[in-house]
């Protein structure tokens, strides 16, 4: 029952994303955000973990993610919030994914996530600031290591001027993170392959859910959220 229940809990909050995500009436910074959040492992099961920051200074961010303390001269702007950034899980290190130096973890591969509102297109712009973002995590680094960073942009659509893929680092050779461009219907379907497609198969169960209730069970808070979610409708 706990697996189905957790399952059950993955199907409906891609269900919240899908619905919500080209209304640009929806509150992004609580309603958007905290369901990206829970739906890290979209991105790869390495990012499961509860090794994350969301909507902190750079400062913060890096501390909550590397356990590591920083100071504002690692970064050319340390008042910057990216929105959500994790560190890879410990527990899946047999794949490689983490070296060891004597007794001291070196984390090879950090997930940045960039949200725009419901409705919201990208553009150069917001390609850029993933960049930024990129380049000021690596440059301060975790200790004596400097992982690889992958950087996400997610919106409602994308400019069809911008590209949807750069790479970041100091040359061809020495690359170092990544920046894509990806729209929350490419997340959802995502999503929906990673569990197989059950939501599909099981599409009855979801549809008639109604999505004042399916937000609150998601996010908790009802009477707070109930009061948003009403807002936003009107």
């Amino acid at each position: 029952m706990s697996i189905l229940a957790e399952i059950d809990s993955r199907i409906k909050v891609i269900e919240a994303i899908d619905r919500l995500s080209g209304d640009h009436s929806v509150d992004e910074l609580h309603t958007l955000h905290p369901l990206i959040e829970k739906a890290r492992w979209v991105f790869g099961p390495e990012f499961d973990t509860p090794e994350y920051a969301s909507n902190r200074g750079l400062i913060k961010t890096m501390s909550s993610v590397f356990g590591r303390k920083y100071k504002k001269e690692d970064f050319t702007n340390s008042a910057r919030r990216p929105d959500i950034v994790v560190g890879e899980n410990s527990s899946i290190s047999s794949l490689g994914l983490e070296e060891f130096s004597g007794e001291i973890r070196k984390t090879k591969r950090v997930l940045l996530i960039e949200l725009k509102k419901g409705g919201f297109e990208i553009g150069r712009g917001e390609m850029d600031q993933a960049k930024y973002y990129v380049e000021d995590i690596w440059h301060a680094g975790v200790g004596s290591c400097q992982p690889y960073i992958k950087a996400f942009v997610v919106g409602d659509s994308i400019d069809h001027l911008t590209g949807k893929y750069q790479t970041v680092g100091k040359s061809k050779d020495e690359q170092f993170g990544e920046v894509h461009a990806i729209t929350y219907s490419e997340l959802v379907r995502s999503a929906e392959a990673r569990l197989f497609s059950l939501k599909e198969k099981i599409e009855g169960r979801y549809d008639s859910l109604e999505d004042g209730p399916l937000i609150n069970e998601l996010l908790g808070n009802p009477e707070q959220k109930d009061l948003d979610f009403a807002a936003g409708q009107e």
